[in-house]
């Protein structure tokens, strides 16, 4: 079993915001070296934005949910109860996994008790660890989309009925080809010698080449699913 079957039983979930006068705010945009950088004029008022969560797997995505004002636990606990309970199974297989952020809501004991009773089990992520969630990818690949051609919005009707239209024409393929990047990813994290502000005490088997070569212990952040297969990478592990 390889390393990408392993991954393609978590599934990824984010939220962001989108505002109407250009990709967060003016503050920062997806932008692709071989075009010509774009620029976006700011309103007085501010405009207006949507915040917005969304969740990835090899096997299908969630729709768009669109977060109105201040979200509580029992918001989550619904959402989840809508857009991934029924279809993890669909997206990840029969041992599907959850990713989520340390949001303060994610970690609720409402949330936990939740995921509990209903036997969903949640990957390890460390803060500020965005390097190995694919849906940030995603949200780039949506922000060239909706805001492509230095596009800005009148309302947010307008902005909500773009993200929707883009969502819906979303290709699939591209999700997979972010899942079979995932081992790369990994090797290059541990190869830079990356660094993180948490570490599991979890010890992680390592088969190369058909045989358990090492045993280490990995940053969180670069936690690997149960199983273990030939890594696409001969890069040699250290411990940490």
């Amino acid at each position: 079993m390889s390393w990408t079957t392993e991954w393609t039983s978590v599934i990824f979930s984010d939220e962001k915001r989108f505002n109407l006068d250009g990709p967060d705010g003016f503050q920062y945009y997806w932008h692709c070296l071989k075009q010509k950088e774009q620029y976006y004029s700011t309103r007085q008022q501010g405009g207006g934005s949507l915040v917005v969560w969304l969740a990835v797997g090899f096997g299908g995505r969630s729709s768009l949910v669109f977060i109105k004002g201040r979200q509580n636990h029992k918001d989550y606990i619904k959402q989840l109860e809508t857009e991934l309970l029924p279809c993890g199974s669909d997206w990840g297989g029969e041992n599907w996994i959850h990713q989520q952020d340390g949001a303060s809501i994610h970690s609720a004991q409402g949330v936990k008790k939740w995921l509990d009773d209903n036997n969903v089990q949640v990957f390890p992520w460390p803060a500020k660890s965005p390097d190995l969630n694919i849906v940030e990818n995603v949200w780039a690949m949506l922000v060239e989309r909706v805001y492509g051609q230095e596009r800005q919005y009148e309302n947010v009707k307008e902005l909500h009925e773009s993200l929707d239209s883009v969502w819906n024409t979303f290709c699939q393929k591209d999700i997979q080809n972010l899942y079979d990047s995932m081992p790369n990813r990994v090797f290059e994290l541990i190869q830079a010698g990356e660094k993180y502000y948490e570490l599991l005490d979890f010890t992680v088997k390592l088969r190369m080449e058909e045989e358990i070569e090492e045993v280490i212990l990995l940053p969180a952040a670069i936690l690997l699913p149960r199983h273990f297969g030939k890594p696409q990478s001969r890069l040699r592990v250290q411990t940490v």
